[in-house]
């Protein structure tokens, strides 16, 4: 749940942004708009790797990252928080003027409700997700060789990630 009020947060600091006008700048920059998807896939690559390396097998190891003063649900909000990706912001600059009617009201609302439903919608199946997810890793924790597993292949997905995000 916490980590689903994290990217919840992070959409919402996103739409607000389209509000504002800043993803006009990421779109209209393109060396910003590289700078901000190299960093996003950089970090990616290194929670990836970080996975790979970690001496722990717990399965949640790279989400279970303590905070200094050991409060891990602020930890998972911050770091769900941090995974933004430009694509997202130049996606709502793109999507929502086009559901804008003239005669509606201000653009700037109506663009702040589209926002606002989006993270709602997202905040509900994210918690869903978490859930589900949750569920699935109690019963798998029972197993040293799937917890094994599920670090090498989270590892490696998340790297793809990374990769995959510098790429396209």
């Amino acid at each position: 749940m916490f980590p689903a009020v994290g990217l919840a947060l992070g959409d919402l600091d996103q739409v607000l942004c389209t509000v504002i006008g800043i993803s006009t700048l990421l779109a209209s920059s393109a060396v910003i708009f590289r700078i901000v998807k190299y960093a996003g896939a950089a970090y990616l690559i290194a929670l990836g790797l970080y996975r790979l390396v970690a001496r722990r097998t717990n399965s949640s190891s790279v989400s279970a990252v303590k905070s200094p003063n050991g409060d891990r649900s602020r930890s998972l909000v911050i770091q769900a928080f941090f995974a933004l990706n430009p694509k997202t912001a130049v996606f709502f600059l793109a999507l929502f003027p086009q559901f804008v009617a003239e005669k509606a009201g201000p653009a700037w609302l109506q663009i702040l409700i589209f926002g606002c439903t989006f993270v709602l919608l997202g905040f509900v199946t994210n918690s869903l997700y978490g859930f589900l997810s949750g569920t699935l890793s109690a019963i798998g924790r029972q197993g040293h060789r799937f917890q094994l597993a599920t670090r090498y292949v989270s590892g490696f997905v998340l790297i793809g990630m990374g990769i995959s995000a510098a790429l396209l």
